[in-house]
């Protein structure tokens, strides 16, 4: 991802959301604060409870990052920026197990730079550019994400 401006709010990288704000997970730059940010819903409770999970660095913009990001069960998720584990913290959470919940299996559409408000309208649009985006149904390994990043360094 390249962001191309901050401001207000957040912009989705990859978003799987549904009607009602129901959201299985978004990969999201934070516009205001620079902060790379995992947010998904958790099968205990209501799907409008969600949690967020926050990297400590920040990332200015105009410069191409890979970012990656894993979640298995109940495991705090992980981001990886340029192949790195970056350090962070649960930032936000609407329930009772925290960042600690796993996350909702549904049939909510994958929107990419992009994510659906509530009404289901587009909305939390990337102001930049992404590239080569990939899901898979299995947990990479700190290895594997090294591979990836070292195989499509991005070009400034």
């Amino acid at each position: 991802m390249r962001p191309d401006a901050l401001g207000d709010g957040w912009q989705e990288i990859v978003s799987k959301r549904g009607i009602g704000d129901t959201a299985n997970y978004d990969l999201r730059f934070s516009a205001d604060s620079g902060l790379l940010q995992f947010y998904w819903s958790n099968p205990n409770s209501d799907p409008d409870q969600w949690q967020v999970y926050s990297t400590d660095n920040t990332y200015a913009n105009g410069a191409w990052h890979h970012v990656v990001a894993t979640k298995s069960g109940t495991a705090l998720p992980k981001l990886y920026v340029d192949g790195i584990l970056q350090a962070g913290s649960c930032t936000y959470s609407a329930t009772a197990c925290g960042c600690e919940c796993a996350m909702i299996a549904d049939s909510n559409k994958v929107y990419i730079g992009s994510g659906v408000d509530p009404s289901n309208n587009p909305a939390w649009f990337f102001n930049g550019k992404i590239d080569e985006v990939a899901i898979y149904n299995l947990v990479l390994t700190p290895e594997e994400i090294q591979t990836r990043y070292n195989e499509s360094k991005p070009q400034n």
